[in-house]
């Protein structure tokens, strides 16, 4: 048995809970935790070392600036929105990478 989840065409998208609470564990890595309960530690390091990365995003190579991230309407983001994950991401993935 697969641990995929195929979503046929036209099916939505399955909804993740609300990130309710986020703290720093080391320099680019995260504690997340959702609503239904669940936690997650991410590493975001190879994401934004990555040079495949927006330009933009390596702002956040500074672990001072990489901290001040917010939690708005249940999702995790950095400034306005310049930087953010879905949460399907957040919640499932230990190490965030380029895609």
């Amino acid at each position: 048995m697969s641990d995929k989840v195929i979503i046929e065409e036209g099916e939505p998208m399955p909804e993740y809970p609300d990130v309710v609470s986020v703290n720093v564990v080391d320099d680019w890595v995260l504690f997340i935790e959702f609503a239904d309960g669940h936690k997650n530690t991410v590493d975001f390091k190879p994401f934004i070392f990555s040079d495949d990365v927006n330009p933009m995003n390596h702002r956040y190579r500074d672990p001072v600036k990489f901290r001040e991230f917010n939690i708005t309407y249940g999702e995790l983001k950095w400034d306005d929105y310049d930087m953010g994950f879905p949460n399907s991401q957040l919640y499932d993935v230990k190490e965030m990478a380029p895609a």
